[in-house]
């Protein structure tokens, strides 16, 4: 269920309350964003507070394969034919907030960071990386994971995939977390993208858990093993949160 033109303040409490009252809130639009954007106000403040940048790109290898006019790469664009829009959470507003790209010293050191972790990225995985990608290692500041998508691509559903990234890489809920997210064996996976990796599964499981509750609920009755991962959702992940999606 999606709503338009709402009280934030109201569905900001109507969240904090379906956290203890076990409600499921619905899913609701602001204007404020772009509609890839447009479910980031539902996410919990503490998932929020893992995002570092979030990059809107004419095209995430266009710096790799950035030509002069003698059609020789030479990795260098011009920032504002790379970088439609930067956005990052602003914890006072509760908001994503957009960096200014007339910058021009600031946008020169993001545009450094991610030539330079672009360029790393192997020949194989470059096809793949250029609809969108999360990274940890290389982030702006090291310590939240930025989030690349490329404008030709960017929707609602790639969005809320790799956030679900970002809060994987912030509390390694595949490796580390106690209890482990469960994963027997591909052939239980949420998706078939969730095939290859548990990463993706996790990442495909927290975009349907936010956008596609109703239905992950209905394969959970289906199949004990995404029932796991349902209950491991809510309770481990989302703290109780549902939703009406």
């Amino acid at each position: 269920m999606v709503n338009g033109n709402i009280d934030m303040q109201a569905q900001l409490k109507k969240h904090a309350d379906a956290k203890v009252s076990g409600k499921m809130p619905s899913l609701f639009i602001t204007s404020n964003y772009p509609d890839y954007l447009q479910y980031f106000d539902a996410l919990p403040i503490e998932h929020k507070k893992n995002l570092g940048y979030i990059y809107l790109t004419s095209s995430n290898m266009a710096i790799r394969n950035a030509k002069d006019e003698h059609g020789e790469v030479h990795n260098d664009l011009p920032l504002r034919t790379y970088y439609k829009a930067i956005f990052y959470y602003d914890p006072e507003h509760d908001r994503l907030a957009t960096l200014d790209l007339q910058d021009e010293e600031l946008l020169q050191q993001h545009y450094a960071n991610t030539k330079k972790y672009v360029n790393k990225i192997s020949d194989s995985r470059a096809r793949r990386y250029d609809v969108a990608f999360t990274t940890l290692p290389h982030a702006f500041d090291r310590k939240r994971s930025d989030v690349y998508l490329s404008s030709h691509s960017a929707n609602a559903e790639l969005f809320v995939h790799e956030f679900g990234h970002v809060q994987d890489f912030a509390y390694n809920y595949i490796d580390y977390h106690v209890p482990v997210y469960p994963y027997t064996d591909k052939e239980h996976a949420i998706t078939e993208y969730g095939k290859f990796h548990k990463g993706e599964d996790f990442a495909e499981g927290y975009r349907y858990y936010v956008l596609h509750n109703q239905a992950l609920q209905t394969m959970a009755k289906q199949d004990k093993e995404i029932q796991q991962k349902y209950d491991y959702f809510k309770t481990v992940v989302f703290k109780g949160l549902e939703y009406m999606s």
